[in-house]
């Protein structure tokens, strides 16, 4: 066998079967990066990069090798052994192509995942907050402060408040309300009939499971004086136990 056909038995032909198999995967996963794009991290494009990136490069080699008919380098094995250990990782890409979801979606979970922990661990501070403030006092009002502006911090919202249910009349009570960390005193005074008025916390209080509306202005869910009184474009709304 001469040296001009060993060239291409092993360089030229391995280098082709890496770039193939680069770049078929390159032209598999491409249309759903591009679809993905805008939630792409510099580690995601650099991964999607890598396979063009090899696959190109391993053509030019192989044609650089049937048009000199000699090895790179003149090292025909070490090329040759060079070719097998780059093709590898494709074929396990290819191997596990079903898999392919996780490595075109695995930095978007990781974010997911890092922003489910802060929003977790801001969740429980606030329990805690909540907690060591019903163990320091017996004052409603005060601990009520604190439940409202943990709700509000762990929410992201500014206008929280406080209704007592009387279960006996149907209607609710205004026992406090805060809006940027400051009491709202009108809310004291407000009174809510749950069977005859449309409300938040009259959905919430007979559904018995949290109540969230998107747009006040347009959902027959709320009470149109408190949406004008809190200036409120959505909210969310929960009952929990009735106080009489």
């Amino acid at each position: 066998m001469s040296a001009e056909t060993k060239a291409v038995l092993f360089n030229a032909v391995p280098l082709f079967a890496v770039a193939a198999a680069y770049l078929a995967v390159a032209l598999a996963v491409a249309p759903r990066l591009w679809r993905e794009r805008a939630a792409l991290t510099a580690n995601d494009l650099a991964l999607g990069l890598m396979f063009p990136c090899i696959g190109i490069p391993a053509a030019i080699l192989g044609g650089a090798v049937l048009d000199e008919g000699s090895a790179i380098g003149g090292h025909l094995w070490f090329s040759f052994a060079a070719s097998v250990i780059a093709l590898l990782p494709a074929l396990v890409f290819l191997a596990r192509w079903g898999e392919r979801g996780d490595f075109l979606s695995g930095g978007a979970r990781a974010r997911e995942a890092e922003q489910l922990v802060t929003v977790r661990g801001r969740e429980l501070e606030a329990v805690a907050a909540i907690s060591d403030a019903l163990a320091r006092t017996t004052d409603p009002e005060a601990a009520g402060r604190v439940l409202l502006d943990e709700v509000g911090s762990v929410l992201g919202i500014e206008f929280t408040a406080l209704a007592l249910i009387d279960a006996e009349t149907e209607e609710a009570r205004g026992l406090l309300a805060r809006d940027a960390g400051a009491d709202v005193t009108w809310w004291r005074d407000i009174r809510i009939d749950l069977r005859n008025e449309p409300s938040g916390i009259a959905s919430a209080y007979f559904q018995a499971a949290p109540v969230v509306v998107f747009d006040c202005s347009a959902s027959p869910l709320v009470s149109p004086r408190l949406v004008d009184a809190v200036g409120a474009k959505s909210a969310p709304a929960r009952a929990s136990a009735d106080a009489r």
